[in-house]
């Protein structure tokens, strides 16, 4: 019976630890809104990583592409002609840590326009 229990809080650990993750993943999308609402330099300049605790959050900017015929996003490497859209950025939040074993991470995005300043 003590293994049971021993597993049960190392489940509910886990668990809490993921939730954690997610939350300071969704707390690095809105700091990025909020950069974006602030100046779009304010947001080009806000990539990067910082420690958060036992966390590390890593914040990457990523150029978007529009296909010309219909104008939606589509990868640099795609062959369809295509154009740079300076208005657009792709932000990806990524979340680490240690876990018992390995390093452990979540990913979570979106694309934020320049709305403010077009």
């Amino acid at each position: 019976l003590p293994e049971v229990s021993t597993l049960a809080v190392r489940i509910t650990q886990a668990a809490l630890v993921g939730q954690q993750a997610i939350f300071l993943a969704e707390e690095g999308l809105e700091n990025a809104r909020f950069a974006r609402d602030s100046s779009w330099a304010t947001l080009l300049a806000s990539s990067g990583a910082e420690t958060i605790d036992t966390f590390t959050r890593a914040t990457v900017l990523n150029d978007v592409h529009r296909r010309n015929s219909d104008d939606d996003i589509v990868p640099a490497s795609s062959p369809d002609p295509k154009m740079f859209d300076p208005n657009t950025k792709e932000i990806i939040v990524t979340i680490s840590w240690e876990g018992r074993k390995e390093t452990a991470s979540i990913s979570l995005s979106a694309y934020l326009t320049n709305l403010f300043e077009l």
